[in-house]
């Protein structure tokens, strides 16, 4: 048993160690031989024909590689299988386009002709990838086209796919696109005002043809030509290439705007280089800022798009990397800026698509930060235009190239501030009609020079042509204005004026003015015109659809004619024009007077014309009677007249009235002219210092107006040409004593107004529409003319006027008289007693008399005396004197009773009237106090009526009284106001009233 089983154990173990060397044969036989690399699949290009040398591309994809330790794996694609006529010189792999195994590149060689690929080792895990061939053939001795198919197997395992491909004819491939545009200006054109009509322009195309290849191409331009981009007139179009011949160039096709040419490959082998296409273009049409695309393509197929920009330059350029100083230092709000990233000043790197940002100033804090607000780029050129509209005015910007920091001061960081134009345009009208103008004011920098244009509301201000256009400049406070005729417009169109400010090209617009149609042409008379023998009579003419009317005046009957041709200048739709009665048709003498003299108008932008043919021969002025007028639009005076009427002359001249007024002195001469109230007096208060009132004389005069119209010279005032007349002898006014005011043995003194009128105080006011006109003087310029005599208080003077029949208005002379009296200024303060009594309340009353003109002012001024307080001063100024009298409302509701104060009183010069009255402060007073008669100082007045009072000088009714006031008895012989019969002789009611107050006053003293 024992050997029995010791034998068994010998056999297991016998067979145990045969099996473990079986295994290891088998696994050492395993280790010996990799295991082989699959491809996926393979593909070619096609290969020309014809060629010593091409190069195909053979991509192999999904080429898998395991992890095993064995040196790699190597694809063999046999090539015994082509034309003898075809070899492969050369094999290599593109490491660029192919990918790595275990970080090695594959590698290719040829043997014996055949292509042999090495898989490198993948190290460690399987890896998969594409490997990408360069196979150069030599297919000169290849005359056919033929399809191929090799195979690519794995030498090791059992990866195999077929290589499909074709031999073809030689072709021309186009490599790119465009590489360059635009010489010289790098892909931005310059045009409009920057334009030529003949700029070179380049476009640089790669082409690679094979051997015995050619191709035709076409580059189509028609979007240039779209855009106002024309082929010069000698255009010049040349294609040119280094080893590449050029055929049928200079073949431009209008129809379609192409240019054609080919490209032929006359030697041995494939050939890639340039072809530049160069050609002149006209650019002075083109508008700005437009982007245009070249399309090029050819027979095989090929296209590419080249792209350009058109640019206009804007009024300011910034340049990149330009020096301090050198660029704008300042922006009007609304020009357009050009930021130009291709000067010679640009650093390098930049150039085309140049990014441009603009930054504005921000400060707070005392620290400045710098806020984008514009972010641009130059694409596809160098150069982009900006609207500056955006901007506020007045504030600091930065702009900044190829992405410069705004905050530094590098050559590419450029800073200017932004100014506003105030420019501005404004129609006069909304709406003119084809017979006037649109006029339209201006406004702009002073001095600076503009374009007005006209244009169509609505109008494409780009491409469509303005109706009308005018240049100027502002003046010197930036104002202009310029005017439009309508009468080629279209009635019923409305219009616009734009205008362009010249340095900067900002513009602006004015609101649209409709046109309307134009008003049948007709002339009328506005109405009658009636005048004065010797005044000057209106004519107003109406004039519609045309600003010119013709008149004609009289008859031969009449023994006087004028022919009148009047301009409507304003556009208002009348001319008013004044015929002088005194001088028409030479009546002050024929050697002196020219057809015309007497006419003249009324408003300053219209025009008359009277003809050489008007009568210059009459002997005196122009009798009384109608003189029938004629009038029709146009200038010829035959045409049928459109409207009749007359020009009446009425009786005259005649001096119907002369009224004496008083004026304050204390007033201005000026005043009493035009807003000064006058008071008809036979009185006049004077006084040399301080001045006495002024003397008004009214005198109603018709007919002496155009005498007075004809004196002096064209541009005198009225005041001026009356003093002129009165000192022609023809019209007199003469200032005499009185005899009664006369001393005994003397003689009166004489004044002429014509003196007078020399003097700053004095002056003579027209109210012609009343046929009324206001001598004005002061009675101290009497005692200054009189150097024989001083004038005294109580002298008379008579003033009489006299129209002389050297006038020719006249046979004999017309005279008419007034008479008034010199007297001294009298105030006084009305009060019962011997003092002034007030209540010690408000509303007390201070009352006054005087004898100086109606209108004068003055001030009643009440300071305290004796008072238990600070005391006071109580004031009331500008109350008026009314009919001699004159009073103010007083508060001594703060005094206490018997305080003392004293009053006075003075004009509104300052100038004393009364002072040193003596007043107290009662406990209460009598609302009614009686009033005193004030001390006789000077002669009573001639007239017992109260003065009265009448408009200054524009009044339309004449002031009554023409004869000297009646005289009244003195008013010594008057009886009291408020007396009765019971009363004592020399004691009143009034007076025991004051008797009795005064005794219980005593007794609360006591």
């Amino acid at each position: 048993m024992t050997s029995n089983t010791e034998k068994l154990r010998a056999v297991f173990l016998t067979a145990l160690m045969i099996g473990s060397v079986f295994a290891a044969g088998i696994a050492f036989t395993g280790g010996a031989a990799a295991n082989a690399s699959s491809i996926g699949s393979a593909s070619a290009e096609d290969v020309s024909i014809g060629q010593s040398s091409v190069t195909q591309s053979v991509t192999l994809t999904d080429v898998t590689e395991d992890g095993a330790t064995n040196g790699g794996d190597t694809i063999t694609i046999p090539t015994s299988t082509l034309s003898a006529s075809v070899s492969v010189s050369s094999v290599s792999v593109d490491t660029t386009a192919s990918d790595q195994f275990g970080s090695t590149d594959p590698s290719a060689t040829t043997s014996s002709g055949d292509i042999e690929v090495t898989v490198p080792e993948a190290g460690g895990s399987d890896e998969t990838g594409t490997i990408v061939l360069d196979v150069t053939y030599d297919t000169s001795g290849q005359t056919s086209a033929t399809s191929e198919t090799l195979t690519a197997t794995s030498t090791g395992g059992s990866g195999e796919v077929d290589v499909a491909f074709n031999f073809i004819e030689p072709t021309a491939t186009l490599n790119g696109g465009s590489s360059a545009v635009a010489t010289p200006s790098n892909k931005t054109v310059l045009v409009g005002a920057n334009g030529a009509d003949s700029v070179a322009h380049n476009i640089d195309l790669n082409y690679q043809v094979d051997a015995g290849g050619s191709t035709n191409v076409t580059v189509d331009i028609s979007e240039a030509v779209g855009a106002d981009i024309a082929l010069a007139d000698t255009p010049s179009l040349s294609v040119t290439a280094s080893t590449l011949t050029t055929q049928n160039v200079n073949n431009y096709v209008s129809e379609n705007g192409t240019i054609q040419f080919e490209i032929v490959n006359e030697g041995s082998s494939s050939v890639t280089e340039d072809v530049s296409v160069d050609f002149n273009i006209n650019t002075s049409a083109a508008t700005s800022d437009n982007r245009v695309t070249h399309v090029v393509s050819d027979d095989e197929g090929n296209s590419a798009n080249v792209r350009f920009k058109t640019v206009e330059l804007g009024t300011k350029v910034f340049e990149e990397g330009a020096s301090v100083g050198d660029n704008p230092s300042d922006v009007y709000i609304g020009e357009t800026v050009t930021f130009d990233s291709n000067s010679a000043n640009t650093p390098s790197g930049s150039g085309t698509n140049t990014h441009v940002e603009i930054f504005e100033r921000q400060t707070s804090g005392g620290s400045t930060t710098w806020d984008r607000v514009v972010n641009i780029y130059t694409t596809p050129g160098d150069k982009v235009n900006f609207d500056s509209s955006q901007f506020d005015g007045g504030q600091t910007y930065r702009v900044a190239f190829a992405d410069a920091d705004p905050s530094s001061t590098a050559t590419d960081v450029h800073e200017f501030q932004t100014v506003d134009t105030g420019l501005s345009a404004s129609a006069e009208s909304t709406s003119v009609s084809t017979e006037q103008s649109i006029t339209v004011n201006f406004e702009g920098p002073a001095n600076d020079d503009y374009t007005a244009e006209l244009f169509e509301a609505g109008a494409d201000f780009a491409s469509d042509s303005p109706e009308a256009t005018i240049n100027g400049d502002f003046d010197g406070v930036g104002e202009a204005s310029e005017s439009f005729s309508a009468s080629s417009l279209s009635a019923g169109t409305n219009y616009t004026v734009r205008l362009t400010h010249d340095n900067t090209g900002v513009t602006t617009t004015t609101d649209e003015v409709a046109v309307t149609s134009a008003a049948d042409e007709e002339a009328e008379f506005v109405s009658n015109t009636r005048v004065t023998r010797g005044d000057v009579g209106t004519v107003n003419v109406s004039i519609t659809g045309t600003d010119t009317a013709s008149i004609h005046i009289g008859s031969e009957s009449n023994g006087y004619e004028a022919n009148v041709t009047v301009t409507d200048g304003d556009g208002d739709g009348y001319v008013a024009f004044d015929v002088n009665t005194f001088t028409m048709g030479g009546a002050q003498g024929a050697s002196t007077y020219s057809p015309g003299d007497a006419y003249s108008v009324v408003g300053s932008d219209d025009s008359i014309t009277v003809a050489s043919d008007e009568t210059t021969t009459l002997p005196r002025v122009i009798a009384k009677g109608g003189y029938q007028m004629s009038v029709r639009t146009g200038s010829t005076v035959t045409d049928s007249p459109q409207d009749l009427t007359q020009f009446y002359v009425a009786a005259g001249p005649s001096l119907n009235a002369q009224n004496i007024w008083t004026a304050p002195g204390t007033i201005s001469l000026a005043d009493v002219a035009d807003s000064g109230k006058l008071s008809q007096d036979s009185t006049i208060t004077w006084k040399d210092s301080p001045r006495g009132d002024y003397v008004v004389h009214e005198f109603d005069s018709p007919g002496v107006f155009g005498l007075i119209q004809s004196s002096g010279l064209s541009g005198d005032s009225f005041a001026t040409k009356a003093e002129t007349a009165f000192t022609n002898d023809k019209l007199n006014l003469t200032l005499t004593q009185t005899e009664a005011s006369t001393n005994q043995n003397a003689n009166p003194f004489e004044v002429s107004v014509s003196t007078l009128l020399g003097y700053d105080s004095s002056t003579i006011v027209s109210d012609a529409a009343n046929n009324t006109f206001y001598v004005i003087y002061d009675v101290e310029d009497i005692n200054r003319a009189t150097s024989s005599r001083t004038v005294k208080f109580n002298d008379g003077i008579n003033a009489t006027v006299e129209l002389s029949d050297k006038s020719n208005l006249t046979k004999s002379p017309v005279t008419l008289s007034s008479e008034y009296t010199i007297v001294e200024p009298s105030t006084e303060l009305t009060y019962d007693g011997d003092n002034f009594q007030v209540g010690n309340a408000s509303n007390q009353t201070i009352a006054g008399t005087t004898n100086l003109a109606d209108g004068t002012n003055v001030t009643i001024t009440a300071t305290s005396q004796e008072t238990e307080g600070d005391g006071f001063i109580k004031s009331q100024q500008k109350l008026t004197v009314e009919d001699g009298e004159f009073s103010g409302s007083f508060d001594f509701s703060d005094t206490a009773t018997n305080d003392t104060f004293t009053l006075s009183v003075s004009d509104s010069q300052g100038n004393s009237l009364v002072s040193g009255v003596s007043g107290v402060v009662v406990e209460s007073v009598d609302d009614t106090p009686t009033t005193t008669e004030a001390p006789d100082t000077t002669e009573a007045p001639d007239t017992t009526e109260a003065p009265q009072t009448t408009e200054a000088p524009d009044t339309t009714e004449a002031p009554q009284t023409t004869e000297a006031p009646a005289t009244t008895e003195s008013m010594d012989d008057t009886t009291e106001e408020g007396s009765s019969g019971g009363d004592i002789p020399g004691f009143t009611t009034g007076i025991a009233l004051v008797a009795i107050l005064g005794a219980a006053l005593l007794a609360l003293r006591e």
